[in-house]
């Protein structure tokens, strides 16, 4: 019976992630909101945020939201270094970026609260009036 229980309290791992990118996106958004390209404190702070949910992405299978970030952090990177001028209309990308990222994860928390079977889906296969699960 403990292990049911135990079983029951642990969370979904796709909620959690969805949870932590909302979290991590969040903050980002705020920090570009707010940042100015000399700003190297911010600049840090944004980069961490964006390798993390680099890490996070991949390990969870959204590789293509992985590669995103990966840019994302390449850009801030040349940013920090000087290579890449900070420029309006960087920042604005990397904002659209983000945005985009915390919409993904809203999908993700779409789906993993969507029933998986039973009459509520109100889904049919067309094949005897049998539901068909929800993707998960």
């Amino acid at each position: 019976m403990q292990d049911v229980k135990t079983e029951l309290d642990r969370p979904n791992p796709r909620v959690l992630y969805a949870s932590q990118t909302r979290q991590r996106m969040v903050r980002s958004i705020a920090v570009l909101l707010e940042i100015r390209p000399d700003d190297t404190e911010d600049l840090c702070e944004l980069l961490e945020l964006v390798r993390q949910q680099e890490a996070a992405s991949h390990r969870a299978g959204f590789d293509h939201v992985a590669r995103l970030c990966r840019s994302m952090g390449d850009c801030l990177e040349g940013v920090r270094r000087g290579d890449q001028p900070g420029t309006v209309a960087v920042l604005d990308t990397l904002l659209d970026v983000c945005r985009a990222v915390e919409n993904h994860a809203h999908a993700i928390a779409a789906t993993v609260a969507m029933p998986c079977y039973g009459s509520s889906s109100g889904r049919s296969s067309g094949r005897g009036g049998a539901e068909t699960p929800w993707p998960l």
